[in-house]
């Protein structure tokens, strides 16, 4: 596809999983247009992210159908309580969620404080499904190769991709290779595996993954047409819950405590974990538990524990851009890659086509790594280096 294609030319996905195997289908998938600020805060830097992304996920939920989409009702928080112990802190919480009442009944509690801005839930995995449909549909020619990325092999002047280096008889595979024509854009999306662009490409990209632990329960929660979102302070157990009550009745429960950090180092190594491997923390899932007990939900024991890893920024600002003459990159969506995800595809797009920007790039160019001092940690880490 040439930098100035049409909306309908062919689209090749590449992926060694598939369509929403790691965070793009086990998130909770929270969309706001107002970012939760730290205390002290009076802006944030991302705040455009949030108001374009909003906007761009409204579109697309009535453009896709997606049944999951709803506005989020008494989107709230609980007051830090600084000044008090830990049991009162518990017990000004069971006030403020009583599970079964909470979830569809929030504006007659005064211990939680609503948050500004509108909100939506979603399933992950029927938007990540949807849009990858769509982007298949686009064209006869367009596919999807279950394929496993080893390297990338750039042309003389080290500035423009010419092939695809691929692990053969993996997946759809049986040559260890793919061409790229001159003119043909590839984009790498690969999450925190985005790191191996340190090794495939020699630019910094120190991309860190975050993995955390979740639970969903079915029909965990009465019916309504409408979400509802409650985060909850830090507690006797180590969590911090975040519970998110879906259009569907289920119940998703994060905030379970102590996410594990996996380093740019280990994520470009040969022992790296897989997207199809993400063991939860079952020791956390059961503190978790605990908690919802204490806070009055009867239904303790989850449908489904699960875990998933986010990419990180060291600065938490997705990295968006083009980093070679028709190689881009969109990653680094952390906490909030649902509801950035639409966005840095959008801008991706628009950088291909040469078209008007919907927001401000410089915050997102990859450019801003590729310093001495990332240089220097690059070099450090390399997985060959003695």
């Amino acid at each position: 596809m040439s930098p100035h294609a049409s909306s309908n030319q062919p689209i090749k996905i590449l992926d060694s999983v598939g369509p929403a195997a790691a965070s793009s289908g086990k998130a909770g998938a929270l969309i706001t247009n107002r970012p939760p600020l730290k205390r002290g805060n009076a802006s944030d830097k991302r705040q455009s992210l949030f108001e374009k992304s909003f906007e761009l996920h409204e579109s697309l939920a009535e453009e896709l159908k997606l049944e999951s989409f709803c506005p989020v009702q008494n989107y709230q928080v609980v007051n830090e309580l600084s000044d008090k112990t830990d049991e009162d802190r518990y017990q000004q919480q069971t006030n403020c969620a009583k599970l079964p009442l909470c979830l569809s009944n929030l504006e007659n509690t005064h211990a939680g404080v609503e948050l500004p801005g509108d909100a939506a839930i979603i399933d992950p995995a029927e938007l990540t499904y949807a849009l990858f449909n769509q982007a298949l549909a686009r064209n006869n020619d367009s596919s999807f190769l279950k394929a496993t990325v080893r390297g990338l092999k750039l042309v003389d002047d080290n500035q423009t991709l010419q092939r695809i280096l691929v692990e053969p008889g993996k997946g759809d595979c049986e040559i260890d290779y793919i061409n790229i024509e001159k003119d043909e854009p590839v984009v790498i999306a690969l999450g925190s595996w985005s790191a191996s662009i340190e090794d495939w490409l020699g630019i910094p990209m120190p991309i860190e993954g975050v993995v955390s632990t979740s639970m969903l329960y079915n029909n965990g929660i009465p019916s309504s047409d409408i979400g509802t979102a409650l985060f909850l302070d830090s507690d006797l157990n180590g969590c911090h819950l975040e519970l998110f009550g879906r259009k569907d009745r289920s119940l998703y429960v994060s905030g379970c405590g102590e996410s594990d950090v996996i380093g740019t180092e280990v994520l470009r190594g040969e022992g790296r974990p897989s997207p199809e491997i993400c063991p939860p923390n079952m020791a956390r899932a059961a503190a978790a538990q605990k908690s919802l007990k204490k806070l009055g939900y009867k239904e303790c024991t989850p449908d489904i524990v699960q875990a998933c890893m986010r990419p990180m920024s060291p600065d938490a600002i997705p990295v968006v851009g083009k980093i070679l003459s028709n190689v881009y990159v969109a990653t680094g969506g952390g906490p909030w890659g649902i509801t950035w995800g639409p966005l840095m595809g959008k801008c991706i797009e628009s950088l291909i086509n040469d078209d008007d920007l919907p927001i401000r790039m410089a915050p997102l160019k990859p450019q801003r790594y590729d310093t001495l001092l990332y240089r220097t940690l690059l070099n450090s880490r390399s997985p060959n280096k003695k």
